[in-house]
């Protein structure tokens, strides 16, 4: 997806605002902070990060499930729960999970939970301690992380339910919270969510007076356990926040799970009080465990937010793959055209008309987008004639095939680029997980550069703007002299 649509403005290298799916699906979506100055020499910036994470560490890897009360939780949710057909239970390591207490059916509601039960941004908007931190500060709290830190510091400070915030896991491991700084493992900066989660903590250090040593953790939760809500955006709910992954599942299915409720027949919003309804991705038994597809993310996504990568199915498939960023240039003479071509094709929305970029996961051939967002990004020289207000109703479909061998050499050309520099920052070896990222990405860039390799050989073969046009008119055939004025063959419309 073309990240104008969806991403709030953000200097560069801030995280995203956009957000995924059903199954604790929290998308944060990190770049580097190219532009960022840090207020403290790079030594002191590193060694203020470690102290921060140090503060969660020591405790967090000792709390074990018996601090989570299967019980106490269960009670608490009886209670809050408009509607439930599956309780609480453990699994073999005696991690919590949610298993059904009876049979259900595709699409069938299974959860239903009231909105004012969940943590979400506007209500972590309307804590008092916010507003006098922002009038302190002069100014309103814009997170690096966005909403997944509003959502963090309203579970830190909003006197929420015991029995729901102690059930959350002390033990969660993920390269947030690793005291050591990730390896360059990936072509995601899996640092930069680590730095952006201190620029936020600090912020609420300086402006509310408190310690926040706890901010880390409490952003793992949300951005391991959030669902999106339809309407509402982010969102941490009672009970959804014990919905596993499956392999499995489809991954592509995942923005299907999750609505606005309260629904009638037909699934019809009806008024009244709002709810948040997590609906089944399959048919399942009782006694089974309620899982759902986090989502068609890259490998780095997975381990970002949930600590862990795809082993098979769907979703490893799709998981194999290496996030790519390409924008338009700067000084590119016809930039306005290309933004504008973008916003009216719902590429950006009317605030992001300044943000011309999309961030691409590649595994192989480019989805098709990509390369129409590349062919338009590369228009230039005599191609640049399609960028003419009498082409704009007819550019875009264009697009979406070979426009000549010179950009389409230099689309090619770009994917190689960009692929090539991600190898070279991920050259040295790692250990463990981080090692399993690492080969899978680097799988992913070969796989890649295969594909530049071929197309780069199908120049020659494909066919470009100016020969579909000829056709489309009929005048793709040779000149018969026994036809008078006419061409040979049938007539093309106009």
């Amino acid at each position: 997806k073309y990240h104008g649509i969806l991403d709030a403005a953000r200097e560069p290298g801030r995280a995203s605002r956009r957000c995924h799916g059903v199954g604790r699906a929290c998308s944060i979506e990190v770049s580097p902070r190219l532009a960022c100055k840090p207020l403290l020499p790079p030594k002191m910036w590193l060694q203020a990060i470690a102290a921060f994470l140090l503060a969660v560490s020591s405790h967090a890897l000792t709390t074990t499930t018996q601090q989570r009360p299967v019980q106490a939780l269960q009670t608490f949710l009886d209670g809050v729960l408009k509607e439930s057909a599956a309780r609480v239970a453990t699994d073999g390591d005696g991690q919590l999970q949610l298993a059904l207490t009876k049979n259900i059916r595709r699409g069938d509601c299974v959860i239903e939970v009231p909105l004012d039960a969940c943590v979400t941004a506007d209500r972590a908007r309307n804590m008092p301690w916010l507003a006098a931190a922002e009038d302190n500060a002069g100014e309103e709290w814009d997170p690096w992380c966005g909403d997944a830190s509003l959502l963090a510091a309203c579970l830190l400070r909003d006197n929420l339910p015991e029995e729901w915030i102690s059930s959350l896991p002390q033990d969660l491991w993920l390269p947030l919270l690793d005291t050591n700084e990730p390896p360059s493992c990936s072509a995601r900066d899996l640092g930069a969510l680590r730095e952006n989660a201190a620029d936020d903590a600090q912020w609420l250090a300086d402006h509310t007076g408190e310690t926040w040593d706890d901010f880390p953790l409490a952003l793992a939760w949300v951005v391991s356990r959030s669902v999106e809500v339809p309407e509402v955006g982010l969102c941490l709910a009672p009970g959804l926040d014990l919905i596993d992954h499956d392999d499995l599942l489809d991954p592509f299915e995942e923005d299907l799970l999750c609505e606005l409720g309260p629904r009638g027949p037909g699934g019809i919003q009806l008024p009244g009080k709002k709810t948040v309804r997590f609906l089944a991705p399959e048919d399942r038994s009782k006694g089974d465990k309620l899982v759902a597809s986090y989502g068609a993310l890259p490998a780095a996504a997975y381990l970002e937010r949930y600590g862990f990568l795809p082993r098979t199915g769907a979703a490893r498939r799709f998981a194999a793959t290496a996030e790519l960023r390409f924008e338009l240039r700067e000084d590119d003479r016809f930039i306005d055209d290309k933004l504008n071509l973008l916003y009216l094709n719902g590429a950006i929305d009317g605030e992001e008309v300044d943000d011309g970029f999309v961030e691409a996961c590649l595994g192989g051939e480019p989805d098709p987008e990509v390369l129409r967002f590349l062919r338009l990004s590369l228009l230039e020289g005599a191609d640049a004639f399609l960028l003419e207000p009498i082409f704009a109703n007819e550019v875009w479909d264009h697009l979406g095939a070979p426009i000549s061998r010179e950009n389409e050499a230099a689309v090619i050309q770009a994917v190689s680029d960009e692929a090539a520099a991600a190898r070279e920052g991920m050259l040295d070896e790692t250990i463990g997980i981080y090692e399993q990222l690492r080969s899978a990405e680097l799988d992913a860039l070969e796989a890649t550069q295969r594909w530049a390799d071929a197309e780069v050989l199908a120049l020659p073969a494909k066919e470009y703007y100016q020969e579909r046009r000829l056709k489309s008119l009929g005048l793709d055939t040779e000149w018969d002299e026994d036809e008078g004025n006419q061409w040979s063959g049938s007539r093309g419309a106009a």
